[in-house]
C-alpha cells in the first residue's frame, strides 16, 4: 500500500527527467551530499584513493576543527560546523578538489563517485567521529537548535567573539552575521518539549505496531496512523542526519506528519480513557 505509491511517484520523476533530460535514470548526489558532510572530519593521516585531495581538504579542516574542540556545547558546535559542509562541495575549494580528483582517477571515474570514494575513506578511518557528528545533527533536527533561546544566543555570540575570524572562506551568510536581527526566542523551550513528546511517541508507536501484529491483537487507527508518520519522520531526520546538516529547514520539512502524530497520539489516549476519562 505505501511502496506502490512511491515506486509510481519515482517513475513519474524519471520519465519527466527523460523528457527534459533524454536519459530516464535518476542523478546521484551522494557524492556531493557525503564529501560536504564529512570534509571538516578529513586529516592527512588518513589512507584514502585520493591522498592529493584528502590532503587539500584536510589543511582546510584543521582550522576548523581546532575551533570545533573549544566549542562550550554540542549546540555551539553545531552552529559553526553548519557553516562548513559548502565549503567542501562548492567553491572556493572545489576549484582545488576537482582537478586533483579527476586528475588521480585510474579509470576516469565520473567525479561524484570520486567524492563518495573520498567520504567513505574519511567514514572508514573515522566512524566514530563521524557518528558522533551524526548524532549531533539528529539531536540538532529534534531539538530545533538553528532556534536558540535569548541566553543560548549570548552564549554563541560571546563563544564566537573569541574565536573569530572564523577559518575558511566563508562567502555564504553565517550566524555570527544573522545575530544582528535574530536575538532569540523562548518559544524554543515548549517547541523542544513537545518535540521531545513527538520523538516518543514516534518510538513508543514504531515498537508498538509490530507487538500489536505479533500478539494479534486489533490495531486502533490512531496507532496505525502514529506508527506510518513516526516511520516517515523518523526515516527523514536519520537519513539528513547521516548525509546532511540538523539546519530548521529539514525539521519543518516534516511538520505534517509531527502533527498527526501529536493529534493521534492524544486520540488514542482519550480512547483509552487516559485522559478525559467519562
Amino acid at each position: 500500500v505505501l511502496v506502490l505509491p512511491l515506486l509510481g511517484a519515482l517513475a513519474f520523476g524519471a520519465t519527466f527527467n527523460y523528457y527534459k533530460h533524454e536519459f530516464f535514470n535518476t542523478e546521484s548526489m551522494l557524492g556531493f551530499m557525503l564529501i560536504g558532510k564529512t570534509g571538516v572530519l578529513a586529516d592527512k593521516s588518513i589512507p584514502s584513493r585520493q591522498p592529493r585531495a584528502l590532503a587539500i581538504m584536510a589543511a582546510y579542516a584543521k582550522p576548523i576543527q581546532e575551533v570545533l574542540v573549544k566549542a562550550p556545547d554540542w549546540q555551539t558546535e553545531y552552529i559553526i560546523a553548519a557553516i562548513y559542509p559548502d565549503q567542501f562541495r562548492d567553491q572556493p575549494l572545489v576549484k582545488q578538489l576537482t582537478p586533483v580528483m579527476l586528475e588521480d582517477s585510474q579509470f576516469r571515474q565520473p567525479l561524484e563517485t570520486l567524492r563518495t570514494d573520498i567520504a567513505v575513506d574519511i567514514i572508514r578511518a573515522r566512524p566514530i567521529a563521524y557518528l558522533r557528528h551524526v548524532l549531533i545533527n539528529y539531536i540538532a533536527l529534534w531539538q530545533v537548535w538553528d532556534l536558540g533561546t535569548p541566553s543560548e544566543v549570548q552564549k554563541i555570540t560571546a563563544f564566537l567573539k573569541t574565536v573569530s575570524p572564523l577559518p575558511g572562506i566563508i562567502p555564504f551568510i553565517t550566524y555570527p552575521h544573522r545575530l544582528d536581527y535574530k536575538a532569540g526566542s523562548w518559544i524554543a523551550i515548549p517547541l523542544r518539549v513537545g518535540m521531545l513528546w513527538i520523538f516518543g511517541v514516534s518510538v513508543w508507536a514504531l515498537i508498538a505496531l509490530p507487538v500489536y501484529c505479533y500478539i494479534n491483537k486489533p490495531i486502533p487507527p490512531a496507532l496505525y496512523l502514529m506508527a506510518v508518520s513516526a516511520g516517515l519522520v523518523q526515516g527523514a531526520y536519520l537519513l539528513t542526519a547521516l548525509l546532511e546538516l540538523g539546519v530548521a529547514r529539514f525539521f519543518l520539512v516534516m511538520w505534517p506528519a509531527i502533527a498527526l502524530i501529536g493529534i493521534c497520539s492524544l486520540w488514542y489516549l482519550f480512547n483509552r480513557g487516559w485522559i478525559f476519562k467519562p
